[in-house]
């Protein structure tokens, strides 16, 4: 999952559970980014 959605993940977590929802990321491997999510990522 890119980093970009993990941070709207916690923010969205925080607020669905009144703060207390928690969650932990570890690096697994690396992926190409597909195509539309390049051109998504280009324009922010």
């Amino acid at each position: 999952m890119p980093d970009q959605e993990l941070v709207k993940y916690a923010v969205e977590l925080r607020a669905l559970t009144s703060g207390s929802g928690r969650f932990s990321r570890s690096y697994l491997r690396h992926e190409p980014v597909p195509p539309a999510a390049a051109r998504t990522a280009a324009k922010d």
